[in-house]
């Protein structure tokens, strides 16, 4: 019947089978059955004792309990008030139920009354049987609740509730009797906290390990097997599992988040099913199956619908599931007001604020509620999802105030900034954040009982919760900096101007930025959000609003370290797991407080949000270290974490080190709204949103246009203040006009045209591009004109000057007209004289002109008759050359040579110039005759004789020479061939 009922009456957080209710019921009583009554585990621990024996009113008492924590354990809030009432309906043994369970379910009394009800003071689901009593307890009696310490840090609060009992217990019981278990709950209720504490800190370290991996859109099946093969040990052939004598809890947070493939199946739960199913899954290397023992699945996820998808029942089936309900108004208002009573004992607070601490907390949850049901989540507002982190950093922002508030309008001022930081300023319109402060005014009216004007003041405008705002930048001297209201606005436009005046003076990057009212308001925002533990934010907004300049500023102001990655053509994975990596090691080891600055232009790969998404969730990406990195790792931060009392084991220094990573790594995530791209990745990817505070850079307002505008327009000089105002005033109107027609064009035509800051920029710009084009041009205009002007005055001016002086020497012109006429008579007659001399010297130069040709006739034939000799002169050189001493006396010695010798050696003795032996002719002895002979044989005795033939002046012999020797060309013994002919002795 109960089954039914579940199925009929009630609605489920996640679906499950008819089948796998009573199973769980089941596995839940042999869980509790093999307990002992101190809570110790049998089953689980095997540390040798045997099971209790259990008597009729413990059975009873522990299967009604189970009954309460599988059949019922899987409904919402509704549905578990409808179980209770049911429930005691039949264990009461009625004739006759009051709900129709349909056909075919007939309830047959057990013939015995039960031995021990449930009371009916509360629910069933508020009560425990306690076997060493025999009797049901309240969830709260089974502890002792302390109040936390003072110097407990906010984000390590404990706050223990009826919830966090309950299922922290359900949890040990399953949990130690090796069952799946499955948590399933809307987003922000607890689900994560409830396992990470259960496996981090109540199970024995020696005998339990876990592993954890969060779902996201983009898991993949391999990368989930990667994951788990990767810190497993391998016990023998084909079986893994963790160190011998532990057991390993895997940890799945976001179970239905990967996306579905092409036939509807999500490839990484197949692989969890497939180890359900068969114990193990096959190694994609050698393609051999892998047995996994020793290990349990635990899940987490929220419901289907919105990005999260149906998991198939061929896994749930394998799982115990319990769903994990939205906290009732009462026990959030327990669990805040345990925080305020912290913080008020921390700030020493006096006592009429203390006395406020109740009415601050309905405040504050009544605001969470009632945004949750005003402002619902749209395709345009996807990120309209409040959850219980919100509420709890709205008291985490309390805390970041120093000191105690010294009076109860403070607190209040106080109370409305955190609430605007978190809820508003993710609004996107006007009207929703209209609608927000004007409820937050009638909170304070009726919850603190102070009229608006009472705790802001009266103004003009009406922008006082604008013009509130917190910071800790505003004494950037001192040491402690104090989370004080800034008072004035002057002065924090004043500091920031200082401060980015020095961030331009120390970085290599400055900026031009112009610093107004709504730049500071964000930078305010952004520095609120860096300096909070595990504080990361994301910030909306198109292209051109400031950003990332503005993180810079804020990252700069609270001493901390920016990265940013460098995007190029050769970028991918690789180079981002070691960007990222190396952004870990500074936050992780160094302990070095680091802003990572990313913008949705640098998305490359969807893995990157992959990685982005784990890190916002769990501090972590998996598998992004080595071994032997994580060694190093290890090593580096193990004199830290024995300061900090963490046992140095492997286990609980990673997970120091991942902590560290989350307290000192700031996210800052950059994204616009336009397009569907950022809806499609806060549904594929909800940490962007639950793990992130959210801040809307929407439209600059006018006060922000005319500063913007006053700034760049200041320098450009025109006639008077009024037009520079009037020309302000019309850059702000052009803006306006074209973001309201921008609005009609979308309502009219259904097209977005986007109406940016970089367009206001860009407008002004163009503004002064032109304006200084058409000066120029007119100054050009202005310029030639002046200078026509000035020449033409001074032609003028010499115009006048030159009749003047024409008329002062008129009497010399006429006087210089008559030498004129007279040199002109002189003239005509030289010319008549110059004309016959010109004859007479033309005359000459054809005569000249004859000679000149008759000169260059013998040049050509001298040139000719050159060319004929130069050979043979060459030739007789290279004779000359072959000519030795030997052969000089050898002809010497002759006493009666040939004909042909004394014809040359008469020649040499020409050229030489040596005079013949005059003797008798031997055919006429009367005559005297000129021999050669005789002079010749001196001339070869001589030893510089074939010297001097070579050194012979062959440019310069004298005609005379000449005239002797050209007789002998024509000599017929005088031919080369001739001499060559041999002589008979």
């Amino acid at each position: 019947p109960c089954v039914r009922f579940v199925r009929r009456e009630c609605k489920e957080i996640n679906p499950t089978s008819d089948i796998n209710l009573p199973v769980s019921c089941m596995n839940m009583l042999v869980a509790l059955a093999e307990r002992r009554a101190d809570g110790k585990d049998v089953g689980g621990d095997k540390d040798g004792a045997e099971p209790e024996a259990l008597s009729a009113l413990q059975v009873d008492s522990m299967m009604l309990f189970s009954l309460v924590w599988s059949l019922g354990g899987t409904t919402n809030n509704a549905g578990r008030e409808r179980f209770d009432k049911f429930l005691r309906e039949l264990c009461a043994q009625p004739e006759k139920l009051s709900v129709d369970l349909g056909p075919g379910v007939n309830v047959i009394k057990p013939g015995f009354d039960l031995s021990l009800p449930i009371p009916e003071e509360n629910t069933v689901y508020d009560y425990v049987f306690d076997r060493l009593q025999d009797k049901w307890v309240p969830w709260m009696d089974t502890i002792v609740a302390e109040p936390p310490k003072v110097e407990t840090p906010f984000h390590e609060l404990i706050i223990q509730t009826v919830d966090t009992v309950r299922y922290s217990y359900v949890l040990d019981v399953l949990i130690k009797s090796h069952r799946h278990v499955l948590l399933a709950g809307g987003t922000g209720t607890g689900k994560t906290v409830y396992i990470k504490s259960k496996l981090d800190n109540d199970l024995d370290k020696s005998k339990w390990t876990s592993i954890s991996s969060t779902f996201s859109a983009q898991t993949n099946a391999n990368m989930i097997q990667d994951i788990i093969d990767a810190k497993l040990d391998k016990r023998r052939k084909g079986i893994f599992g963790p160190a011998f004598g532990t057991r390993c809890c895997l940890f799945i947070d976001d179970l239905n988040m990967p996306a579905l493939e092409t036939y509807g199946a999500s490839p990484p739960v197949e692989l969890l099913r497939q180890f359900c199913d068969h114990g193990g899954w096959y190694d994609r290397a050698d393609l051999t199956f892998r047995n996994l023992v020793d290990i349990q699945l635990v899940a987490a996820m929220g419901p289907p619908g919105g990005g999260r998808n149906f998991v198939t029942p061929r896994l749930i089936r394998h799982f115990h599931t319990l769903g994990i309900t939205e906290f009732e108004e009462a026990t959030l208002k327990r669990i805040f007001s345990d925080v305020t009573d912290w913080w008020n004992r921390r700030s020493r607070n006096a006592d009429s604020v203390r006395d406020l601490a109740g009415a601050l907390v309905d405040a504050t949850v009544e605001t969470y509620t009632e945004i949750q049901k005003a402002l619902l989540p749209t395709p345009s507002k996807s990120h309209y999802t409040f959850n219980l982190r919100d509420l709890s950093k709205v008291f985490q922002g309390l805390a970041m105030a120093h000191g105690a508030v010294p009076s109860v309008p403070a607190l209040v001022r106080l109370w409305s900034h955190e609430s605007l930081r978190v809820m508003s300023d993710r609004l996107v319109d006007d009207n929703d954040r209209g609608w927000f402060a004007g409820f937050i005014r009638g909170a304070i009216e009726r919850h603190f009982k102070l009229s608006f004007a009472e705790v802001f003041g009266e103004s003009e405008d009406g922008n006082e919760l604008r013009r509130l705002m917190f910071a800790d930048f505003m004494s950037p001297d001192a040491e402690l900096k104090k989370y004080e209201e800034v008072t004035s606005q002057e002065d924090m436009l004043a500091v920031l101007s200082e401060r980015l005046q020095d961030y331009n003076a120390t970085s290599k990057s400055p900026m031009n930025l112009v610093l107004f009212l709504y730049a500071c308001e964000h930078i305010a925002r952004i520095s609120r959000i860096i300096k909070l533990p595990f504080g990361n934010a994301l910030l909306v907004g198109v292209g051109g609003s400031g950003r990332q300049s503005l993180t810079r500023i804020a990252t700069f102001m609270a001493e901390y370290e920016l990265f940013q990655i460098e995007i190029t053509k050769a970028y991918t994975m690789v180079e981002w797991r070691e960007d990222l990596a190396l952004c870990l090691r500074k936050a992780g080891v160094e302990a070095q407080p680091t802003v990572f600055l990313f913008s949705d232009t640098q998305i490359k790969y969807d893995g990157m949000l992959e990685d982005i998404n784990n890190v916002l969730n769990t501090g972590e990406v998996p598998n992004l270290f080595p071994k032997d990195e994580v060694i190093s790792i290890l090593e580096m931060i193990r004199p830290r974490a024995k300061r900090a009392g963490i046992e140095p084991t492997t286990s609980e220094l990673y997970r120091f080190f991942v902590n560290q990573c989350r307290e000192n790594m700031h996210l800052v995530l950059c994204m616009s709204p336009v397009g569907s791209s950022f809806r499609e990745r806060l549904r594929m990817f909800p940490s962007l949103v639950n793990c992130c505070t959210i801040d809307w850079f929407s439209e600059w307002p006018a006060d922000a246009l005319l500063s913007v505008a006053s700034q760049f327009l200041g320098e450009i000089e025109m006639d008077s203040e009024d037009t520079r105002a009037s020309v302000i005033d019309m850059c702000m109107t052009f803006h306006q006009s074209i973001t309201t027609v921008s609005k009609r064009f979308l309502s009219e035509q259904g097209r977005h045209y986007y109406v940016t800051p970089t367009s206001y920029l860009e407008l002004i710009g163009t503004y002064k591009n032109l304006l200084g084009k058409k000066r120029t041009e007119v100054q050009t205009l202005k310029t030639r004109y002046e200078v026509g002007l000035e020449k033409l005055l001074d032609a003028e001016s010499q115009v006048n000057t030159m009749k003047k002086e024409l008329e002062e020497l008129r009497p010399v012109l006429i006087q210089t007209g008559k030498e004129t006429d007279e040199l002109l008579v002189v003239i005509e007659r030289d010319s008549k004289e110059a004309e016959k001399t010109r004859e007479v010297v033309q005359a000459d130069e054809a005569v000249a002109n004859v000679k000149a040709d008759e000169a260059k006739a013998i040049k050509d034939e001298c040139e000719s008759e050159l060319a004929v000799a130069m050979p043979l002169l060459e030739s007789a050189l290279k004779a000359l050359n072959t000519l030795t001493k030997s052969d000089i006396t050898e002809v010497k010695a002759m006493k009666n040579p040939p004909a042909a010798v004394k014809v040359v050696m008469e020649t040499v003795c020409i050229m030489q110039s040596i005079k013949p032996v005059r003797k008798n002719d031997p055919s006429n002895p009367s005559k005297k005759i000129n021999d050669y002979w005789e002079a010749s044989q001196k001339l070869l005795g001589d030893t510089g004789f074939l010297q001097s033939l070579k050194d012979y002046d062959k440019d310069n012999i004298p005609p005379a020479i000449i005239d002797k020797v050209r007789p002998f060309l024509d000599h017929e013994l005088f031919d080369p061939d001739v001499v060559k002919k041999p002589v008979s002795p």
